[in-house]
């Protein structure tokens, strides 16, 4: 799981923020995920990767990646395209990366760091996130 932690998450014309809805909605991921017995890693990206957990297929994952996003939003510059990277460098055996995203940052760079993810063979799933 990949939250878009950067500061234009915390827009929110209403009661619940963009960071919000896209955490909720990689929690219930996670959950869905944990429930099928496979593993679940996450991390946090605001101009590099703010917070990373190693996948692990123990039900405790899920706490302790909430516990990781309550963290975020983090203020100042800095958007997803270098964290995405940096996690591309990161991850070692092929799996599913689900990202969630408003996806406000230079496109060129995002488009490059999901290559790098792709030509790792992994499968990336993209929850593009709107108020």
């Amino acid at each position: 799981l990949l939250v878009d932690a950067s500061e234009s998450m915390s827009y929110a014309s209403g009661a619940r923020s963009k960071y919000d809805l896209a955490c909720t909605a990689a929690a219930s991921m996670a959950y869905l995920v944990l429930q099928q017995a496979d593993s679940v890693g996450a991390a946090l990206v605001a101009g590099g990767v703010r917070a990373f957990l190693r996948p692990s297929g123990q039900m405790n994952q899920l706490r302790e990646a909430c516990r990781a996003m309550c963290d975020g939003p983090f203020p100042g510059p800095g958007g997803i395209a270098r964290g995405v990277d940096e996690l591309a460098g990161r991850t070692g055996r092929r799996g599913v990366v689900f990202l969630f995203s408003d996806l406000l940052d230079d496109v060129p760079e995002i488009l490059a760091g999901l290559q790098h993810l792709r030509y790792q063979k992994h499968e990336v799933v993209l929850f593009h996130t709107l108020d």
